[in-house]
């Protein structure tokens, strides 16, 4: 039953105004919420006749209402009895729902096509925003002299990019980004392409596992074109790692890689025999399943808490201290 009873013409012409076309005074799941209230009710106090009574008013119209929701097939002779002004509780039980029905697909149908005009409508004004808010990037950025982005901004304002035509462009962290990434960031006018990167280190990251193994995808445009001979230039001197992390890469990763003298000026680590060392143990991984599926170990954990411990005992500050763990599972463990 409805509170707001429209006449089939009003519905069939879209004349109903407002948000809300329909407001019921009781549906399917207010009416087994009140089930379930009563039940407890009556469980705690069996003589309660009045509840009782209700209770069984209840499941009769939840039963009434299930079968009427359950009507599904519509004859046509109902949508004559609609244009007709008849007295709805003349009519059965079973009409009644058919026509129920009938005017809810209707109303629904009158939905669908608002819904549908409301998305084109959107669809054309964000169209016309994102070409005044192209126009207004492409204005800022016609007057500087460096622009910088992501590849995935490139990529998204590829028509902006491509008005812009730089004709310098260059890529950091190349090796690390997709061929199609770098492609999407050039333009007819670019004249120099300049890719930064080390490819011996992190390879792009495919989406699809078997993007990488079976096509390729995952070789950057900047490694591919070292395979191929492309002339380059290499960094001869790291400014970074002293010379006992620099001596774990050298030569067996960078045969040419030299450390500059400053590397050679870095203080010992205070409070430890070694600047590097590594920690072996045979107390094995945590078992079971962790909160991403990812390995953690609590051992280790705790270890590398207790060095950090002694770390800031030494007098260095918590800002000095950085650690670094490949699994997700480990890094939530050591936060918490």
């Amino acid at each position: 039953q409805s509170r707001k009873i429209e006449t089939y013409n009003d519905i069939h012409e879209g004349q109903i105004q407002g948000q809300s076309f329909l407001s019921y005074e009781l549906t399917k799941l207010e009416l087994s919420n009140k089930i379930k209230v009563l039940e407890k009710v009556i469980a705690d106090n069996p003589e309660d006749i009045f509840s009782v009574v209700n209770y069984y008013i209840m499941k009769n119209n939840l039963l009434k209402l299930q079968r009427g929701l359950a009507v599904e097939n519509v004859p046509k002779e109902i949508a004559a009895i609609g244009n007709m002004n008849v007295n709805l509780y003349e009519l059965d039980s079973l009409t009644r729902w058919q026509l129920y029905r009938l005017w809810l697909n209707i109303l629904v149908q009158i939905l669908k096509g608002r819904l549908s005009q409301a998305e084109n409508e959107f669809k054309l004004k964000s169209q016309v925003l994102k070409k005044v808010m192209d126009q207004e990037y492409l204005h800022v950025m016609k007057e500087s002299s460096v622009v910088g982005m992501t590849t995935t901004g490139a990529a998204q304002y590829h028509n902006v990019m491509q008005q812009l035509a730089p004709p310098v462009v260059i890529i950091e962290e190349a090796a690390e980004v997709l061929e199609a990434h770098v492609i999407t960031s050039l333009s007819v006018n670019c004249k120099h392409l300049i890719m930064i990167g080390d490819h011996q280190q992190l390879r792009p990251s495919t989406t699809v596992y078997e993007l990488a193994t079976k096509y390729g995808l995952d070789v950057s445009l900047f490694e591919r074109m070292l395979n191929n001979g492309i002339p380059y230039d290499t960094l001869e001197y790291q400014h970074r790692m002293r010379p006992s992390i620099s001596r774990l890469l050298v030569p067996s990763i960078y045969p040419e890689l030299k450390d500059h003298p400053s590397v050679h000026n870095f203080p010992h680590i205070n409070g430890v025999s070694s600047d590097v060392f590594f920690v072996t143990h045979e107390i094995p991984e945590d078992k079971g399943y962790s909160e991403n599926s990812s390995h953690k170990h609590t051992h280790e954990a705790k270890f590398i808490m207790g060095l950090c411990q002694h770390l800031l005992r030494q007098g260095y500050a918590p800002q000095d201290v950085t650690i670094l763990t490949p699994y997700t599972g480990q890094f939530l463990l050591l936060r918490k």
